[in-house]
């Protein structure tokens, strides 16, 4: 029985070895598959990181290789603090025709501006010019040629009559226009 024995022990001396390897294998194989895991999230990352990295620079090159473009934009509208500057330009092209001028109301629309998204919004202005037709005709036209994005919403044209001894119609003429204008905010 002594063989049978010593063959008994030995089976049972390979078998733990056996399993002991066997966990063993598992356990080093588990540390490797988490460390691979971990490898992998961490080059995602990585590529991630470099994709916005790089998207980051073409964004920056594409704003820097559009300034110009960006600034002849911004010169159709008026900037945030440009409204007095504005209004004082409407002001002196009324007197360098020899027209008298009043500003009737300024007023900032609530309204979005279609198109523009919520960087822009509505400046409306209503202004009085008071002189002789030709006067009045040509502020018109400088209104609608200036280099702004204008919308005239109304345009009143009325002769003024005489007052005193001549009655009837006289050489002055008053515009009332109302404008909104495309302000950035």
């Amino acid at each position: 029985m002594l063989p049978l024995e010593t063959t008994k022990r030995k089976f049972i001396i390979i078998a733990s070895l056996t399993f002991v390897s066997l966990v063993g294998y598992f356990i080093f194989l588990s540390i490797i598959s988490s460390t691979n895991k971990a490898l992998a999230d961490l080059d995602y990352e990585l590529g991630s990181e470099v994709r916005v990295e790089s998207e980051l620079k073409d964004l920056h090159d594409l704003v820097s290789s559009t300034a110009k473009e960006k600034e002849v934009l911004d010169s159709y509208f008026i900037q945030k603090d440009g409204v007095v500057d504005f209004i004082n330009n409407l002001e002196d092209i009324v007197e360098k025709i020899g027209a008298s001028s009043e500003i009737v109301l300024v007023d900032i629309k609530d309204d979005k501006v279609p198109a523009f998204g919520e960087f822009f919004e509505y400046l409306n202005v209503e202004l009085k010019v008071d002189g002789t037709w030709v006067e009045v005709f040509n502020f018109s036209e400088i209104l609608d040629n200036m280099p702004l994005y204008i919308k005239i919403n109304k345009m009143t044209l009325e002769n003024i009559p005489n007052k005193g001894e001549e009655s009837g119609p006289s050489d002055i003429w008053r515009g009332l226009f109302n404008i909104d204008v495309v302000k950035s905010k």
